[in-house]
């Protein structure tokens, strides 16, 4: 990991560089942990800080250190969270709820069975995944849900550009309508001029016992 210089703040790129992460995993984490919620610009660039990325590099450790999902992470840090609030508090108020307790009595012993039971077979345990397949699957998992943010963003301008096209559809439509009114109006004009000309009647009628002109 490159060493993160000490500064107010760091662009999403400097966050990837010093954390060995992806910008699109960033983003999904963002959605995943409340916590991890970068200030914006008036450009809309997010602005991290220190205590972004070592919130970043917590959860990185969380997920492909320790194998948990993101649902445990996620619980793991927010009693990692109340644990510091506590403070040396916490400690104290455990201890003294366990004082405070009364002793437990002691078990008693089952009475021995008239009968031998008989033996139950216990069905075959699934094997536990192994480290690097838990990981593959958190891995799995988070760029699964950025994809699917993707795909949805992707939907959405589908839908937008869908509705543009239709709007220009309908505008070229109304366009070639209104031209052939025009060109009809202008045949008809056409038309009337040329009989006017050869002394023809209109097929339109007269008017005043001339041609009539339109």
């Amino acid at each position: 990991m490159a060493e993160i210089p000490d500064k107010p703040f760091y662009k999403i790129g400097e966050v990837c560089q010093y954390t060995d992460t992806q910008p699109y995993v960033l983003r999904f984490w963002e959605s995943e942990f409340p916590r991890l919620a970068p200030q914006k610009s008036r450009s809309g660039q997010r602005m991290y800080t220190r205590r972004d990325i070592d919130l970043v590099l917590r959860i990185k450790q969380l997920l492909y250190e320790e194998e948990f999902t993101i649902a445990g992470a996620r619980k793991k840090l927010e009693h990692e969270e109340a644990g510091e609030s506590g403070g040396a508090e916490a400690p104290e108020r455990e201890r003294r709820a366990v004082e405070a307790a009364p002793p437990a009595s002691p078990p008693e012993e089952p009475a021995p069975p008239s009968e031998p039971l008989p033996a139950v077979e216990t069905p075959p345990q699934p094997a536990a995944p192994s480290p690097a397949e838990r990981a593959r699957a958190v891995i799995a998992e988070t760029e699964i849900g950025a994809l699917r943010k993707r795909i949805a963003d992707l939907e959405s301008r589908q839908a937008a550009l869908a509705t543009a096209l239709d709007a220009a559809e309908q505008a070229r439509r109304g366009e070639r309508e209104r031209r052939e009114r025009v060109a009809a109006r202008l045949e008809a004009l056409l038309h009337s001029l040329e009989s006017s000309a050869t002394g023809e009647p209109d097929d339109r009628g007269e008017l005043d016992g001339r041609p009539g002109i339109s």
